[in-house]
């Protein structure tokens, strides 16, 4: 059932085992979230967000493309943030700097939240991103520092 996957998912994210919390997002069960209140634990822009930013620090690309994207259930829970399902895709398709800008929007909401605020999680954030930036430099043998705050639409300092 939805709600005991939904109360699984937030004791994994207090106890800080992001993996197992991911995990459980994916695997969320076929109970139509319309059906489903649970705004006394969290709203479902929110459960959007955790799931989003849960999935992609703890999944990779293959992961992300047949757990999330290919998840209608996911999916639907997405749908609860307007750039759910393009963060997603920007990442996978290399579109840094507008996957970048996403990110910051994310964070910025986050920030005062209980359980990814920028006073406990600020490494789930930074995870991301570095994932992001191997992902980008992957195929090159050499590339410039400025390419990279180019492609990421940040400053030099921020990349070094």
């Amino acid at each position: 059932m939805l709600h005991s996957s939904l109360y699984q998912m937030m004791h994994f994210v207090i106890a800080r085992r992001n993996a197992k919390a991911a995990n459980v997002i994916a695997n969320f069960s076929n109970v139509p979230l319309s059906v489903c209140d649970f705004s006394n634990v969290i709203s479902r822009k929110d459960l959007a967000l955790y799931a989003i930013i849960l999935t992609l620090s703890e999944m990779n690309r293959t992961e992300i493309k047949a757990k999330v994207l290919k998840n209608a259930k996911v999916k639907e829970m997405m749908e609860a943030y307007p750039d759910g399902s393009n963060i997603f895709e920007n990442f996978l398709n290399g579109h840094f700097e507008a996957f970048q800008q996403q990110m910051s929007a994310i964070e910025q909401h986050l920030q005062f939240d209980l359980m990814f605020g920028a006073h406990l999680k600020p490494e789930i954030f930074r995870k991301i991103r570095m994932l992001a930036l191997r992902q980008y430099v992957l195929p090159y043998k050499i590339i410039d520092m400025r390419d990279i705050a180019k492609g990421f639409g940040c400053k030099l300092e921020d990349i070094e």
